[in-house]
């Protein structure tokens, strides 16, 4: 059960990473932000 949950988060996370990167294209500020907390 503990595996099973932990996958799902990692897969909600990767989904968040993805849209948080695909927003910081169209959003320079957010870019910046994000590249200097080295996220991206």
């Amino acid at each position: 059960m503990v595996k099973k949950e932990t996958k799902e988060l990692k897969d909600r996370e990767n989904v968040l990473e993805n849209a948080i990167s695909e927003y910081a294209k169209q959003e320079s500020k957010l870019y910046e932000v994000l590249k200097s907390l080295r996220i991206l």
